[in-house]
């Protein structure tokens, strides 16, 4: 090896078996919980709300139409709220 003397309690095939060592990949290790995740799902838990991925799964199997109808009429109650608050005439 270039730079050190030869023999000087250099163990050449350690000293190779560290240079030709794979680098640590990048990210989590394989199978290691993603603690950031957890820490979120137990806030959320903690203040009421349900599992993130409980809601998903919800929102994922609804009815569509019933969910534009839904909408529909929430758009409209608060055209309705807002026009009362300012005093205007509803459109007709």
């Amino acid at each position: 090896m270039a730079g050190l003397p030869d023999g000087e309690g250099v163990d050449a095939l350690a000293a190779a078996e560290i240079v030709a060592s794979p680098a640590r990949a990048r990210g989590r290790p394989l199978g290691a919980a993603n603690r950031k995740n957890g820490d979120l799902i137990r806030y959320l838990q903690a203040r009421g709300h349900r599992d993130p991925m409980v809601t998903l799964s919800m929102i994922q199997s609804a009815d569509f139409k019933e969910l534009c109808k839904i909408s529909a009429r929430r758009r409209q109650s608060r055209r309705s709220r807002c026009l009362a608050s300012s005093g205007a005439r509803r459109p007709t």
